[in-house]
């Protein structure tokens, strides 16, 4: 305990602490706008507003054929990046929360008497 006291409650720990959870929460801000705008930009895409009505459809010219082809490649891709925003707001979570924890230890070990 004595190493885990003396470990913490150096000035230092408290910078690292708050240096990550200012991170945590930038990283958490970026992608949630990552996030929205990619969901905006699925939105009005023809083919996931096809996907997410069920309706079927029959293209009857090859350019028809072509552009919803182009539509679905944009709509995976779209969607990977949507879920890669998702992850990455999961990690600014994780970041704030080893910042949380650091900054807690120091406290309550720095407050401690000795």
């Amino acid at each position: 305990m004595a190493i885990l006291r003396r470990a913490f409650s150096q000035e230092w720990v408290k910078g690292v602490a708050y240096t990550l959870l200012a991170l945590g929460i930038a990283w958490m801000l970026y992608s949630t706008w990552q996030f929205g705008t990619t969901e905006i930009a699925l939105r009005g895409n023809r083919a996931y507003q096809i996907h997410q009505s069920g309706e079927e459809i029959s293209p009857q010219t090859p350019t028809e054929q072509s552009l919803l082809v182009a539509s679905d490649m944009e709509r995976r891709k779209l969607e990977g990046e949507r879920w890669n925003a998702v992850m990455a707001i999961g990690g600014g979570l994780i970041v704030l929360s080893v910042g949380w924890g650091i900054l807690n230890l120091h406290t309550d070990l720095h407050d401690q008497p000795q």
